[in-house]
């Protein structure tokens, strides 16, 4: 029980020193995307150009094939971030994070969001990322990731699957300081006739 409080707290204090402030310039971005590549515009310049496989989402759409990259703040420092899928139309999007890094005014690759390998949603009001794995119209997973001294900790997953003749179930599991897994809760979907 203790650990559960420790880790409560962190995620208070992680919670107040994410909060975004009037101090960061309201700067927008815009891209292009080329066969193996991106340019990163802000106005009219190009700020950057980052190289990598773009080829696919070229092939897809090479009308707009910039409509595919995600932007977000996915580290929580008033800062817009993107991501670039590798592939398309697939439950678990693959794909690479850029992080704005406003000392050197460019995008970085981010070693740390590329682990979580497929596109993940950050919610900025908790100050946390989720991630999705779909693996079929019944299995799938729901992970809540926090940050913690530059690298994400897990802190609580859903898992909803097939139990056999106990039907569909989800489990909600907590972790601790420790990364130690604890079962929350079970619950069982009930479905009607229709389904």
């Amino acid at each position: 029980m203790k650990q559960f409080f420790i880790c409560l707290m962190l995620c208070v204090f992680a919670l107040i020193g994410c909060k975004i402030t009037d101090s960061v310039d309201d700067v927008s971005y815009t891209f292009s995307i080329f066969s193996n590549g991106v340019n990163v515009y802000q106005g009219d310049e190009i700020l950057q150009t980052i190289l990598c496989d773009t080829e696919g989402l070229y092939k897809v759409n090479s009308e707009a094939p910039e409509s595919f990259i995600t932007v977000s703040d996915w580290n929580f420092d008033g800062y817009d971030d993107f991501f670039i899928p590798e592939k398309l139309f697939t439950p678990n999007i693959p794909g690479r994070y850029y992080i704005f890094d406003p000392q050197n005014g460019v995008f970085k690759e981010s070693e740390v969001l590329n682990e979580m390998r497929i596109l993940t949603k950050a919610c900025p009001d908790s100050c946390t990322i989720i991630k999705q794995i779909v693996s079929s119209c019944i299995y799938h997973e729901d992970s809540t990731y926090c940050w913690d001294n530059g690298s994400l900790k897990l802190i609580k997953k859903a898992v909803q699957y097939d139990a056999g003749p106990d039907g569909i179930l989800i489990d909600t599991f907590s972790y601790d300081n420790n990364g130690i897994e604890s079962l929350v809760k079970r619950e069982k979907i009930v479905l009607s006739n229709e389904n």
